[in-house]
């Protein structure tokens, strides 16, 4: 159990290049309480806000480009960008699929991506898993969500928003409170984890 959390968060990161910064992050706290949807699948949501100094003059355009490249040279591109709008931001949308590996499991997903700035002190993320093969313990998963927003401060600081949410369908042979409890630290924990990774990257990026 503790590895499809683990996991969940990591394909999050998106496997991120890391950058040495100046940050500091409040401690992530849960969007809303764990819960169980409508589909009898097991939903935890975590979400903290964070403060980078460091930059380098390239701004919310530096993590702009630097996701779109990601994206669209390390990852198998379906649909190729297209011009859209984003939480009233111009960018694009995109479709791909990524491949990782968890110790013994083999993981696919398909993500749909939005990626929008105002190359001014705006950017925003979000990625939305549309389809999900994986084996071992890492098939239990469902959904996964990823959520970023970077804004400039009036002090030349930016302040950075990371979320992520996950759907994992109780194995059928956990208690179901050993699976939530577990469930529960185990996302807690790696999300800090790669947290520290993406705000690295962002880092790195402005």
């Amino acid at each position: 159990m503790r590895l499809i959390a683990h996991l969940a968060f990591a394909v999050l990161a998106l496997q991120t290049t890391v950058y040495a910064a100046d940050y500091k992050c409040t401690a992530a706290k849960w969007v809303y309480n764990p819960y169980y949807g409508t589909n009898g699948y097991y939903t935890m949501s975590l979400s903290s806000d964070c403060t980078v100094s460091n930059d380098s003059g390239k701004g919310v355009t530096g993590v702009y480009d630097y996701w779109y490249n990601r994206l669209t040279t390390q990852t198998q591109v379906v649909i190729p960008p297209v011009s859209s709008s984003f939480k009233n931001l111009p960018g694009v949308v995109l479709t791909v699929w990524d491949k990782y590996k968890a110790g013994n499991d083999d993981i696919q997903v398909k993500f749909e991506f939005h990626l929008a700035t105002d190359k001014s002190d705006r950017f925003s993320s979000a990625s939305y898993s549309k389809d999900i093969q994986a084996s071992g313990f890492s098939g239990y998963l469902r959904y996964l969500e990823a959520n970023m927003d970077v804004t400039q401060n009036a002090d030349h600081t930016y302040k950075v928003v990371i979320a992520g949410t996950i759907q994992i369908e109780k194995p059928a042979f956990f208690p179901a409170n050993v699976f939530e409890g577990q469930a529960k630290q185990a996302a807690t924990d790696a999300y800090a984890q790669q947290r520290l990774d993406l705000i690295k990257a962002v880092a790195g990026a402005l």
